[in-house]
């Protein structure tokens, strides 16, 4: 398999090689590679030191690139992306693509600690950050809950001792995107900080034509802010505090249909069924019912999305003679009003609305070593208590059918944790661990069937025609994960490690049954993951690799599938795994050059999934492997699992004159054909494609300014983020068009 892969990637390799080629301007360099500090471990740590596999991003290239979110972002063997109705979130193809509000993310988020298991999560702007770390693979110890499949460990920026400030404006020319960011920061006492941020996102063109209502899309607007403040309450007592905010505002999206059928519902005047950068959507109001959906209906109209979200956090640190306690409270909610115009076409065959509230409260405990403590271990207790209720409201006009959902779901979820790490000899330390959790979760669901008058009051001329519950279903579910960890440290500047650990994600429920016999609870998912790995330092400091190579077995996979009408229902999978090499490396050519290079090579299937669901346009025949509405998918590969993925980036930065610096970077990502739906349907494919990005710009030695040009997708390539059946008969496929060619400039000032 390996062999195999390795063959497909050449081009790219050769690629990587030719640039390896580039000339070193100078004989003798003085500089080493910056150490790379991250928090995968609930403290401070060289990434050298991590036994996991890391990939990490920091808060100043991720500032440089203009990075408004993880749909800007390409990581080897890493896919956050939109989805059908919600986002994607997946790492080594395991994760989640779906509209289905009772699936939590198996590679969930934690922002500053604080667990974030709910697909919007990935909307998440980046604001102020100082790292983003992707922890790969089962992460029971540490990140914990229903990280099965790995985890995004999100750091802010905290207050600073000093006095800092930054104002920074970008503006992109292609889909007229205007930004503008600002911090300040610094001391109001001798032991009280503060620090706030604050940034817009304004998005008036979008990079998709509608040919239907002759506008281009999306319209984006983004508000949001973060006030946080630290105090020294003693020599052993410190408090940090934060208060955050945001509003996320989409009009209009990118889907489009391709490859339609005989038979298709379109206009073709206006629909041309080719993957491009055009869509054509429209929406008329007087089909469907007046005063039924939660947002407004104007003609044209086909997305709007709303996320509102507020969330706060106290963390309070001890410091004994004898050990450290670490409390961490936290509270967030959001509100996603989310319409959408499902057939995604020009003819009124459905338009769907949803509206998704979620509150959770947490609170987590840890406890470690201080002073001169001859061994290193943690402890932890974990609790949080969520409220989960989602509202649909669906139209269908040829049906003449009106549908409400209502799911409310409750969960209370508690763990202790704990690690500790023996000695054995000078050289080799084995580090014990566990987390056992129990969660809790408590369902009611309704489903309400109407006939419609159309351009009428819903509430006074709807007639109730049918309906169906769910009522009072409860589940608990109990997993201690195990974790043992060998480190072996031949040389200060090497690691080598290998882990054998276990993943746990809690069953739950259904939250869009169509039938009464859609019965919802799906079972938990248990993973086992064998993982080596090695992390050298080399050249003293101006070369770095790091390589894992690793196995994960997982049972009971949860799987969201497009039912073809209605929504997606979660079911499991029997058994799936996934197996690949991860090759991860950085190397100072010069004093001023900095060449990194990343290469995942990746093999994850379905190893027995005997009853999933057929694909639909066209229907999957017997001979294809369809009997009785199910095929058996055992060997078939998973979603968004490239055999093969990369990137490799040249980062430039040197002195002009005496007042001046130029600087300059260009990113190549590159990946291997890979599968989008999880039907396995043969058309939903994204082919592989390379991308490049650049940065070049002139700033002040002392870096108090800097102007740049940035560039993303400088090739114009097409790429499909997702890809599904289109719903209510529309005999066609959808995708999501991911943002084409990209150029804008960028100014900062430091003061």
């Amino acid at each position: 398999m390996l062999i195999r892969c390795v063959r497909r990637a050449l081009p790219s390799i050769l690629t990587v090689a030719f640039m390896l080629q580039l000339p070193l301007s100078a004989p003798a360099q003085d500089r080493t590679l910056e150490e790379i500090v991250v928090t995968a471990q609930k403290r401070e740590q060289s990434l050298q030191d991590v036994p996991i596999s890391i990939t990490a991003l920091s808060g100043d290239m991720l500032d440089d690139l203009s990075v408004d979110g993880f749909y800007d972002v390409n990581i080897p063997g890493v896919n956050i992306q939109q989805g059908g109705m919600s986002d994607n979130a997946f790492i080594r193809g395991i994760g989640q693509s779906s509209g289905n509000f009772g699936f939590e993310n198996s590679a969930p988020f934690y922002v500053d600690g604080m667990y974030y298991g709910k697909a919007r999560a990935t909307r998440l702007n980046f604001l102020d950050v100082q790292t983003v770390e992707v922890l790969k693979g089962p992460q029971p110890t540490y990140l914990g809950k229903n990280a099965i499949a790995g985890g995004i460990n999100i750091t802010s920026r905290r207050p600073t001792e000093e006095f800092e400030g930054m104002i920074e404006a970008a503006y992109e020319f292609e889909a007229a995107e205007s930004s503008l960011f600002g911090v300040v920061s610094g001391p109001l006492t001798d032991d009280f900080r503060a620090r706030l941020a604050l940034k817009w996102r304004d998005m008036a063109d979008g990079w998709i034509d509608n040919v239907a209502i002759q506008k281009s899309e999306p319209e984006q607007e983004d508000l949001m802010g973060r006030l946080s403040a630290a105090w020294d309450v003693s020599d052993t007592i410190d408090l940090y505090a934060k208060l955050e905010f945001a509003d996320l505002q989409w009009d209009g999206r990118t889907t489009q249909q391709l490859l339609c059928l005989p038979g298709a519902p379109i206009v073709p005047e206006l629909e041309d069924c080719v993957f491009n950068d055009t869509r054509a959507v429209d929406s008329d109001p007087t089909a469907y019912p007046l005063n039924f959906f939660s947002v407004a209906n104007p003609p044209g109209t086909n997305f709007v999305n709303d996320l509102e979200q507020l969330g706060g956090q106290v963390q309070a640190t001890w410091r004994g003679p004898a050990v450290e306690v670490v409390s961490v409270t936290s509270y967030f909610d959001y509100t996603n009003d989310h319409f959408a115009k499902a057939d995604h076409n020009v003819l009124d065959r459905g338009v769907a609305n949803f509206v998704e509230d979620f509150e959770q409260f947490s609170q987590e405990v840890r406890v470690t070593p201080s002073g001169d403590s001859k061994l290193d271990w943690l402890a932890g207790v974990y609790y949080d208590t969520n409220n989960n209720d989602d509202f649909t409201n669906i139209a269908l006009p040829g049906m003449n059918m009106a549908i409400r959902r209502a799911a409310i779901e409750d969960q209370d979820s508690w763990a202790v944790f704990g690690e500790v790490a023996v000695p054995v000899g000078e050289e080799v330390t084995v580090k014990l661990g566990g987390r056992y959790s129990v969660i809790e979760k408590d369902y009611d669901f309704t489903a309400w069937i109407y006939s419609y008058v159309p351009n009428q009051d819903f509430d006074s001329t709807a007639t109730l025609a049918t309906s169906f519950s769910f009522n009072d279903l409860s589940r608990e579910d109990k997993k201690f994960q195990p974790s043992l960890i060998a480190e072996w440290r031949p040389t200060d500047e090497a690691m080598i490690y290998f882990s054998y650990k276990e993943g746990f994600k809690a069953g739950g429920f259904d939250h869009q049954p169509v039938t009464p016999n859609d019965e919802p609870p799906f079972e938990p998912e248990e993973a086992e993951s064998f993982e080596l790995g090695a992390k050298l330092d080399l050249l003293g400091g101006r070369a770095r690799l790091n390589a894992t190579l690793f196995s994960v077995d997982y049972t009971n996979l949860q799987v969201s599938t497009f039912t073809g009408t209605l929504g997606f229902r979660t079911t499991n999978a029997g058994e799936s795994s996934t197996q690949g090499l991860e090759l991860d490396g950085s190397f100072l050519l010069t004093d001023n050059l900095t060449l990194s290079a990343y290469l995942s090579f990746l093999s994850a299937e379905y190893d027995n999934y005997q009853d999933a669901q057929c694909y639909l346009n066209p229907p999957q025949t017997e001979a294809e492997g369809c009997v009785d509405g199910v095929q058996d998918l055992s060997g078939a590969e998973l979603q968004f699992a490239p055999d093969y993925s990369g990137s490799l980036s040249l980062d430039y930065r040197a002195p002009l004159n005496d007042a001046l610096e130029v600087f300059g970077r260009v990113d190549l990502f590159f990946t291997d054909d890979y599968q989008l739906d999880s039907d396995n349907d043969p058309d939903t494919r994204q082919s592989s494609y390379e991308k490049w990005d650049a940065r070049f710009g002139i700033g002040s030695l002392d870096g108090r300014w800097e102007v740049a040009f940035i560039g993303r997708n400088l090739t114009d390539e097409y790429i499909r983020v997702f890809m599904g059946d289109t719903g209510v008969g529309g005999l066609s496929h959808f995708a999501i068009l991911d943002r084409t060619r990209q150029y804008g400039v960028q100014g900062r000032v430091r003061f």
